[in-house]
Parts: C-alpha cells; sequence; structure tokens
C-alpha cells in the first residue's frame, strides 16, 4: 500500500521549560507513526530549535504543525506574539544561545515567518526529501 495524499499533524504546547523536549518527543512518535522512509533527524531538531524560540520569546500556547508530502517536510510554529524574528549576525563562541536560526537555516532548505490573522506567527522551516523514480514506501507497506 502507497500513502499519495500529504500527512499532518498539530499539537499545543504551553510556555514551559519543558516544552521543547516534549515538542520533540512528540515529533518523533509522529513521524515514526507515519513510517516513513526518510531522513527525519532535522526534522526534530527543527521543531525542538522552533519551539525553543517560541518559549523564550513568544506568547502562548504554541502549536506545533507537522505535515509531510511528497516535496518534504513542513515545520510550523506558532504563537500569539506579533515581536520580529530575527537571526543574530554575531553569537559570541561562549555565549549559551543565539544560534537557533542558524541551526534551522543550516538544517532546512528554506524557512520564513507568516503574520497570523488577529496577531501573532508561524515560524516555519521546510525540509526536502530528493525525488525517487519508485513511490515513496513506508514501513509495513505490503507493496503494490
Amino acid at each position: 500500500m502507497n500513502r499519495d495524499g500529504p500527512l499532518h499533524e498539530r499539537h499545543s504546547f504551553i510556555i514551559d521549560s519543558t516544552s521543547a523536549l516534549g515538542a520533540r518527543s512528540w515529533a518523533t512518535s509522529v513521524l515514526a507513526s507515519w513510517g516513513i522512509d526518510a531522513p527525519s533527524d532535522p526534522v526534530v531538531l527543527i521543531t525542538a530549535e522552533l519551539v525553543t524560540n517560541a518559549i523564550r520569546y513568544g506568547v502562548g500556547p504554541i502549536d506545533v504543525d507537522i505535515s509531510f508530502d511528497r516535496s518534504g517536510f513542513r515545520v510550523g510554529v506558532s504563537d500569539r506574539s506579533d515581536g520580529k524574528v530575527e537571526k543574530r549576525v554575531e553569537v559570541p563562541v561562549h555565549a549559551a544561545s543565539g544560534r537557533g536560526l542558524r541551526i534551522i537555516e543550516a538544517l532546512s532548505d528554506e524557512w520564513g515567518v507568516e503574520p497570523l490573522p488577529g496577531g501573532g506567527k508561524t515560524v516555519w522551516a521546510r525540509v526536502s526529501v530528493e525525488p525517487s523514480p519508485a513511490p515513496l514506501q513506508f514501513h509495513g507497506d505490503d507493496g503494490p
């Protein structure tokens, strides 16, 4: 059996010091439940970084969306803050933070920010998968 349609999951988190770990665990679980034979580590790391930024700079609750279609993954993290999202130009070597958007930029093919109607924003990142001449296979597929 092949899955041709897009996959999508959403979960809400509160602004809390444990939410980044919770989002990372949730993302890992979602990808495992989809059984996708594609690299998913960047998706999990991007999810955790975006949630960490929302905890640090946003206003809760935090909504996390992960979707997958034939072109790749999209992770979106929404919060109720209208604050600007800016990648730091320079981060001191010994700084404990400030590298999140650089990590997201390095792991994704593209990322951006979209305003939400009524206030707030979604910070998103896209991770492409290389096209395959054969249909994508999922764990447990019996074939055609």
